[in-house]
């Protein structure tokens, strides 16, 4: 998979942050291509960041593929890296994108889990539909906080 047309990204962007703002706290989430480029972020975490979480996100789900292929774990279905203030989670999004999500310390592990799970779902399914199917997010796909409200205020000047 390579860069997504406009319309597609923004709509993955749409998906993403009515994912995170539906959270019981707000979180960070991106989709990356299986080789790693940015495709698509929630609000708040800035192009850089992004760029950064991407390479990280990839590089995880790239070892942990390894892994799975060298031990007989085969399939990977999560990455869990655990932070001393929160978690990162990465999944695979059909064969070609993968979901990274931010939780931030005290967040439910299992919500921001299965949430992930949903979302990377609801990912896969758009990328597959094609550009004419109408994204509409559901309450199910929720994440865990990562900022302070104040803080999310002044995060939304994002650049995309």
């Amino acid at each position: 998979m390579s860069v997504l047309d406009p319309d597609r990204t923004a709509g993955l962007n749409r998906l993403l942050d009515d994912a995170v703002r539906r959270g019981p706290r707000a979180g960070h989430a991106i989709v990356l291509s299986a080789d790693g480029l940015l495709l698509a972020s929630s609000e708040g975490l800035g192009r850089d960041r992004a760029r950064q979480l991407s390479a990280v996100a990839s590089g995880f789900h790239g070892l942990a593929q390894d892994t799975g292929r060298h031990f007989g774990g085969d399939t990977v279905l999560r990455t869990v890296v655990a932070m001393e203030h929160g978690r990162l989670f990465v999944c695979a999004v059909g064969e070609n994108a993968c979901l990274a999500v931010l939780a931030p310390e005290g967040a439910d592990i299992e919500l921001a889990a299965s949430g992930t799970t949903r979302l990377a779902g609801r990912i896969a399914r758009y990328l597959d539909a094609g550009p004419s199917r109408p994204l509409r997010p559901r309450p199910a796909d929720v994440l865990p906080e990562s900022r302070p409200s104040s803080e999310a205020a002044s995060a939304r000047g994002r650049t995309r």
